[in-house]
C-alpha cells in the first residue's frame, strides 16, 4: 500500500511539473508577443521622427484594409516616404474616391508602427493644379476644406458637399457595381447597387420602371425630378438614370433612403442638358455668352463617364467637345473646339480664309509695315491693320503659335475681327476707360487673353490684353512691351504682360469684316 501511495505522489508531482512548464512557456510566449507589439508601436524618436511632431506633406492616398484598427490609409509622399494614416475627425475614405490627384496632409505623428510613421490626420487638402495656384504662387492649407464632392462616373452619381456632412463612403465607391455609404449619426450602412440597362431580361430598365410604377407601395421624387420607387412588403427601392443605368437599394430603412436621395445628384441626360445650357459657351470659348448661344448637343455615355458634343452659333459657329464633371466650378471639362465663320459649316479652326500672318522681325528702331489685305473665298478683300514693331525682346521660351489652328473674335459693333494664332487660349471682352496718360486718347473696350488651362485667371491675370482705342492725334507707345496696330480710324494697343507671349502678340491679325 505504501508503494502505491508513493507512485501516486510521483504522478501528481509530474503533472504539477508539466503544468508549471506549460504555464511558464505560455508566459514567455505572451511576453515575447507583447514585446514584439511594443517594438512595432514605438513612442520614442526614431528614423528622424519625433513623437508629437507635426507632419505637413504632399503625395497620394489609398485605402488599406489590412489593418483597420491601427490605421486605415497609406500615404506616399512626393519624395517617396510612406506614412500610415488614421483620423478621428475626417472621413479619409471620401478622398480615396477621387479619381486622380495629390493631397496635402496635415497631422500629428503619434507612433512608429512597423517602422512606419503613424499619423493622426487633422487636415487634408486636394492639391489644385499649378495653373490654379499661379495667382498666389502657393497652395493655402486649411484644416477645414470645402469639399467639391465626388463624382462616381461609372455609376452616374454625384455626391456633393452636403452629402458628406452626414455620410461617408465605405470602401471604394463604384467598385464591383456598388456604392456603400454609412450614416455618421447612427452608423447604418446603405448599399446602392447599379447596372447597365439593356433591352431585355432583368436589366431592362424600361420594363423595370413599368413594373415598379404598377406595383410600388411608395413613390418619392427628388428636387431634380428623379423618381424613387419602393416595392411593397420588402425593403427594396429602385431608381434609374435615363435609359442607361439602373439602381437597386436593398434591405435599407426607408428613412435612410429618403435622406440619401435628397443628397445625391443623378447625372442624367436632363441634368447634362442644364449644365450645357448654363456653362457650355464659357467652357468652350472661355467667355461669357454674349452673342453666342448653344443650339444643340448630343451625349455619349461610357464607363468612364459622359461626354457631350456641343453645337453653338453667334459671332462664330462652333462645335465643342466636353466631358461632364460636377466637381468642377463650371461642371464641364474642355476637350476640343472647332470654329468657323457664321456663313460656313463648323470645321477645325484652320481658317476659312487665306490669311497672311504677320511675323515681323525684332529691330532696334520703330518701323511701320505696309497695309496688307487678304482675300476670302468669295473674293471680298479685307483690309488688315498696319503694325508698329517693338524692340521688346524678353529672351524667354515662347508660347506655341500656329498658322493653322486659330481662334477669331468678330466685332459687329466695330466692324473688325481679331485672329489669335492659337486655339489653346481663352479670351473675354470687357469695357474699360484707359488713355495711357495721353491727351486725346480713349480706349473703351478690350480683350483679355490667357492659356486655356489657366482660364480661371483670365479676369485677374491675363497674359495679353488688346485695347480698342481712338486718338485725336498720334498715339505714342506706352512702353516697350506694347505693340500698336492701326486700322482705319481705330488704333489697337496690344499689351504683352508675359514675355513668353511676345510672338503670340506679334502674330495677332486685326482686319476689317468683309
Amino acid at each position: 500500500p505504501q508503494q502505491k501511495s508513493g507512485n501516486g505522489m510521483r504522478i501528481f508531482l509530474s503533472l504539477v511539473l508539466i503544468l508549471g512548464c506549460l504555464a511558464l512557456g505560455y508566459y514567455f510566449i505572451q511576453n515575447n508577443t507583447q514585446q514584439n507589439q511594443i517594438s512595432q508601436i514605438q513612442s520614442t524618436t526614431g528614423g528622424g521622427y519625433t513623437i508629437g511632431m507635426q507632419i505637413d506633406t504632399v503625395g497620394t492616398l489609398k485605402q488599406d484594409d489590412s489593418d483597420l484598427i491601427t490605421y486605415t490609409h497609406v500615404f506616399t509622399s512626393s519624395d517617396g516616404k510612406t506614412y500610415f494614416l488614421k483620423s478621428k475627425t475626417l472621413p479619409l475614405n471620401n478622398y480615396t474616391s477621387v479619381s486622380s490627384g495629390e493631397f496635402q496632409v496635415l497631422g500629428t505623428l503619434e507612433a512608429i508602427y512597423k517602422n512606419t510613421p503613424l499619423v493622426e490626420v487633422t487636415g487634408i487638402v486636394p492639391i489644385a493644379s499649378q495653373n490654379q495656384q499661379a495667382s498666389t504662387g502657393q497652395q493655402e492649407v486649411q484644416e477645414e476644406v470645402k469639399n467639391p464632392g465626388i463624382y462616381v462616373a461609372n455609376a452616374g452619381l454625384y455626391f456633393g458637399q452636403e452629402f458628406f456632412d452626414s455620410f461617408v463612403f465605405v470602401g471604394q465607391a463604384g467598385e464591383n457595381g456598388k456604392i456603400e455609404v454609412k450614416n455618421l449619426e447612427n452608423d447604418k450602412v446603405t448599399k446602392i447597387e447599379f447596372f447597365t440597362c439593356t433591352n431585355g431580361g432583368d436589366t431592362n430598365c424600361k420594363e423595370l420602371t413599368r413594373t415598379f410604377k404598377d406595383t410600388s407601395a411608395q413613390v418619392s421624387t427628388t428636387s431634380n425630378g428623379d423618381t424613387f420607387y419602393k416595392l411593397g412588403e420588402v425593403k427594396t427601392w429602385y431608381f434609374q438614370n435615363g435609359d442607361t443605368i439602373g439602381y437597386f437599394i436593398n434591405n435599407a430603412d426607408d428613412e435612410e433612403v429618403l435622406k440619401i436621395k435628397n443628397l445625391i445628384t443623378i447625372v442624367s441626360p436632363e441634368y447634362v442638358k442644364q449644365l450645357v445650357n448654363l456653362y457650355g459657351v464659357k467652357v468652350c470659348l472661355g467667355i461669357d455668352n454674349g452673342l453666342n448661344r448653344i443650339t444643340s448637343h448630343t451625349i455619349k455615355t461610357s464607363k468612364s463617364g459622359i461626354e457631350a458634343s456641343i453645337q453653338g452659333a453667334g459671332e462664330k459657329n462652333f462645335t465643342c467637345q466636353v466631358s461632364v464633371d460636377p466637381t468642377l466650378p463650371n461642371k464641364l471639362k474642355f476637350i476640343d473646339l472647332k470654329v468657323s465663320d457664321t456663313n460656313s459649316n463648323p470645321q477645325s479652326a484652320t481658317g476659312t480664309t487665306q490669311q497672311t500672318t504677320q511675323t515681323g522681325t525684332d529691330t532696334k528702331k520703330t518701323e511701320e509695315k505696309k497695309t496688307e489685305t487678304t482675300t476670302t473665298p468669295s473674293g471680298a478683300k479685307k483690309e488688315q491693320a498696319t503694325t508698329r514693331e517693338t524692340s521688346y525682346n524678353p529672351n524667354v521660351k515662347q508660347f506655341p503659335i500656329s498658322e493653322d489652328r486659330q481662334l477669331t473674335y468678330s466685332s459687329a459693333r466695330g466692324a473688325y475681327e481679331v485672329t489669335f494664332p492659337s486655339m489653346n487660349i481663352s479670351y473675354e471682352g470687357f469695357n474699360t476707360d484707359v488713355d495711357f496718360g495721353q491727351a486725346g486718347v480713349r480706349c473703351s473696350y478690350g480683350l483679355r487673353v490667357i492659356k486655356h488651362s489657366d482660364k480661371d485667371l483670365l479676369s485677374t491675370n491675363p497674359t495679353v490684353v488688346v485695347y480698342e482705342c481712338k486718338s485725336k492725334g498720334e498715339l505714342t507707345s506706352p512702353g516697350e512691351n506694347y505693340i500698336i496696330k492701326e486700322l482705319g480710324d481705330k488704333k489697337f494697343v496690344i499689351e504683352v504682360r508675359d514675355g513668353a507671349w511676345l510672338e503670340f502678340a506679334k502674330n495677332i491679325v486685326i482686319q476689317t469684316i468683309s
